[in-house]
Parts: structure tokens; C-alpha cells; sequence
């Protein structure tokens, strides 16, 4: 593909991961009051009726019966994901969570090769000893935490199983994305979320006060918006340009957690991210095309 839009797609995808930072920061400042489930079916839910409306005004043709059904399936993996990621962003710091899902690339890659039977570079060994390396740099910091590690561990558990689940769902919308209307896979990957959460997040409801309001429907614009932003850069240059674009997320959540939180990340954090980004580096230059930007499973 030949780029001749200069800076346009890179300041795009810039200001599309910085939307999605922003989300992320919203999701974490509600997990202080509500349940994972609630705050799930809030961001679906207002995520939901904007991809109707992207679907109807795009007037896209309507889906085959095969795209409804691997839409569906697709939509099921989203909410293992989304769960997981939500439920670590209340739990960790904001730039430490986000380092984590740095690593989705390489299960990406492994995925790719095992189910699309696409090659793997000769990068992987070594990106998954680095990827391994940054793990556990951060990891062992929290071993040493004391009552604080319990949570803390569940954290990085949720946060890599979202990620392993979000590696399911980029293989898949890759075999589908050739056949199946964008605004369908936005609207689906919306909808079924909401179906599934909505009804679980009854038990657990806690009715926002009006103050909160603008909080649940900044979530979920800021989630629809930031994808759509980062589809459209991707339409205008190629997605090896704009993958380390990815990368920005981190720096994001360093200044939004430092100004809103108060958090600063540790010497073992800066470490870990650094060597997780890196081993994601080697993914991306060993198979460019593979891995799109916006590696956030949310």
C-alpha cells in the first residue's frame, strides 16, 4: 500500500490510542464505585446503540447467516476478554495494566500460526523470552507486597487472560474481515458484549447517581470512537507504520495515571514495559503485518 497522506495517519492513530487511554482511565475511576459486571454493561451498552447507528448510517449490506454466527462467537470471546481487562484495570496501576497487554501481540502471532496457519518468524523465541523476562520483573515486585499481592496478582492474571482471549478474536476478525462489513463486526462486537452483561450485572446493579452518568456514556463513545479513528489511520497507511503507534498507550497511562491517580510507576514497572514493548517490537518486524494497532483488548 502506498502512503502518500504524510503525518495524517500517524497523528490519527495517535489521537485514536489516546482516546482509548482516556476509556481505560474512565473504566478505572468507576471501578472505585461499581462491579466489574456493571461497569462492563454500561460500556457495552452505550457502545452498543452508537454501533447501531454506525451501521445504520454506513448502510452497510446486510450479513450472510455465516457472518452472524462467527460474529456471534466472536462477540462471546470479546466478553471473556473485556471482563478480564476491566477487572485489571481496577485492580493495577493504570501504566502498569496497560504494559501488560503488550504481550497480546505475540499470542497474536501464535494463534495466527496454529489456526490461520500463517508462518512465524525466527523473532519468536526470543520475543517470548523478553516477553517472559518483563512478566516477571513486575511480577516479583508484587510477590514482595505483602497483603497487597493477592489482588495485585489476580490483576495480572485477568489482564493476560484478556489478552490470550483478545489474540482469539483478532485471528478470527482476520479471517473474517475480507468477507464481513466493518460497521456489521463494530455493531456485533457491541451487541452481543451488552447481551451477555446486561443481565448479568442485574444482581449487582448499583443505580449511578446523575453524576456519574457522564462517566458511563464517556466510556462507551470514547471506546467506539477511538476504534473508529485507528480503522480509518489504518486505511490510509500500512499497518506496519502505525504499529509502534501502539506503544504511545503506555506513555498515555503514565501521565493520565500520574494526574488523576497519583500514581507513578515503579523502577520495575519501567523495566517490565520496556522489556514487554520490546519483545512486542521483535513481533511486529518479524511478521509486520500481522499485528494491528491498538493492541488494547478493550
Amino acid at each position: 500500500m502506498r502512503d502518500d497522506n504524510g503525518p495524517f495517519p500517524v497523528v490519527l492513530a495517535t489521537i485514536g490510542v489516546g482516546l482509548l487511554s482516556i476509556m481505560d482511565a474512565v473504566i478505572k475511576q468507576l471501578a472505585r464505585d461499581y462491579s466489574t459486571l456493571e461497569i462492563a454493561a454500561g460500556r457495552f451498552l452505550v457502545g452498543g446503540v452508537l454501533a447501531v447507528l454506525v451501521f445504520l448510517l454506513w448502510r452497510s449490506p446486510w450479513p450472510t447467516r455465516d457472518a452472524i454466527k462467527w460474529n456471534t462467537i466472536r462477540g462471546l470471546i470479546v466478553v471473556v476478554s473485556a471482563y478480564g481487562f476491566f477487572y485489571g484495570l481496577g485492580t493495577l496501576p493504570l501504566a502498569e495494566a496497560i504494559a501488560l497487554t503488550f504481550v497480546a501481540p505475540i499470542f497474536i502471532v501464535l494463534m495466527g500460526a496454529a489456526f490461520l496457519k500463517e508462518p512465524i518468524g525466527g523473532n519468536i523465541v526470543w520475543s517470548l523470552v523478553l516477553g517472559a523476562l518483563g512478566l516477571f520483573a513486575m511480577v516479583i515486585e508484587t510477590v514482595g507486597q505483602g497483603t497487597a499481592r493477592g489482588d495485585r496478582l489476580l490483576g495480572y492474571a485477568a489482564i493476560l487472560g484478556s489478552c490470550v482471549t483478545y489474540a482469539a478474536s483478532i485471528v478470527l476478525l482476520r479471517k473474517r474481515a475480507a468477507t464481513d462489513p466493518l460497521p456489521f463486526i463494530v455493531f456485533m462486537q457491541n451487541l452481543v458484549p451488552a447481551a451477555v452483561f446486561i443481565p448479568l450485572s442485574i444482581p449487582v446493579w448499583i443505580m449511578p447517581p446523575a453524576e456519574h452518568w457522564p462517566l458511563f456514556l464517556a466510556m462507551g463513545a470514547l471506546g467506539v470512537v477511538g476504534h473508529l479513528v485507528i480503522s480509518l489511520a489504518v486505511s490510509k497507511a500500512p499497518a506496519s507504520r502505525l504499529g509502534p503507534i501502539d506503544y504511545t498507550a503506555f506513555v498515555w497511562a503514565v501521565g493520565i495515571g500520574w494526574w488523576f491517580f497519583g500514581e507513578i510507576p515503579s523502577i520495575a514497572t519501567w523495566i517490565g514495559a520496556a522489556l514487554i514493548v520490546a519483545s512486542a517490537i521483535m513481533v511486529g518486524r518479524s511478521k509486520p503485518a500481522s499485528v494491528p494497532p491498538s493492541t488494547t483488548p478493550a
